[in-house]
């Protein structure tokens, strides 16, 4: 599964001069050295350099709502790293609810 970066690059071009930090994002190149020999330098159109701080701001933004896609699952969101839980005594039904679940939090992450 990938984020659909169209619209992050709208708001934030649309946010920019509140929210400058937004266009850092998509203001960076990239090139590979090997051997003694660089590649020419190409602007990088998606993502977010890596360490950055704007990577888990914009993971818990993505996930913000996550929790509230299922009222039968406990979730604990922690920097980049989501876990969901549930219990029931039949493990039949426990894997039918959760597989039914997952599918809602799929559906509503797309």
């Amino acid at each position: 599964m990938s984020a659909n970066f169209s619209n992050f690059i709208f708001i934030a071009s649309a946010y920019e001069d509140e929210w400058p930090f937004l266009s850092l994002a998509f203001s960076f190149s990239q090139y590979v050295f090997f051997k003694g020999t660089a590649s020419p330098a190409l602007n990088v159109t998606c993502g977010v350099p890596q360490g950055s701080i704007l990577g888990p701001i914009l993971f818990l933004l993505y996930l913000n709502d996550l929790a509230m896609i299922s009222s039968k699952l406990k979730f604990i969101l922690f920097a980049d790293d989501t876990n969901a839980f549930l219990s029931h005594k039949s493990l039949d039904k426990l894997f039918e609810i959760m597989n039914a679940e997952l599918q809602k939090m799929l559906n509503g992450l797309t």
